[in-house]
């Protein structure tokens, strides 16, 4: 008698169990959109930043224009598209680089990936007086001498620029990308 009144109990129970689930895929399925649709335009605003900075001049121009990325890739397949690309007259070349030993020095564009947080200002001091362009969404990474923070502000993706970082280490960048900036420190 007791069981007769504990189905549908049960099935309500399961009903609402799955609806939440189903709730729940779709939000994560949401957030993972929003997610690639960040890191594409972050791949973008990347090449951009690359084509508005004066870098010293390179020896050989048929030497490639290498970017790299520090730690966990959360680009996915959004720079791939880079590749096909160049920065002054020199092809785009990715390299991915689990730790700090393993051919940075070659970057002219470091991304620092939010996996390296607690590596952020060994990063920095690795790149001091060095002419590589330095870019994290790390909080208070422009703060820590990063030369440009992704920020998301009222929805929308900006960046700071810490200007003084980049004049120290030889780079200019562009008067119409400083004033595309939220902040220029």
């Amino acid at each position: 008698m007791h069981s007769k009144r504990l189905w549908p109990v049960l099935i309500l129970f399961l009903l609402v169990a799955g609806t939440i689930g189903l709730s729940c895929s779709a939000v994560r399925a949401h957030q993972i959109e929003t997610l690639e649709l960040e890191y594409k335009l972050k791949a973008a605003f990347l090449y951009n930043f690359a084509r508005f900075i004066e870098w010293p001049k390179v020896n050989d121009p048929s030497f490639p224009f290498i970017f790299c990325v520090l730690g966990k890739d959360p680009f996915g397949a959004a720079l791939s598209g880079l590749q096909e690309r160049s920065i002054d007259d020199q092809a785009i070349k990715l390299h991915y680089a689990a730790g700090i030993s393993t051919g940075l020095d070659q970057c002219q564009m470091l991304f620092v990936s939010k996996s390296e947080k607690q590596n952020m200002h060994q990063v920095v001091r690795f790149t001091k007086g060095k002419p590589i362009v330095t870019v994290s969404d790390i909080e208070g990474f422009a703060s820590a001498d990063g030369m440009f923070e992704f920020i998301i502000t009222e929805g929308k993706l900006s960046f700071i620029i810490n200007n003084s970082k980049a004049q120290a280490c030889g780079l200019r960048v562009s008067s119409s990308l400083l004033n595309l900036a939220l902040k220029v420190q």
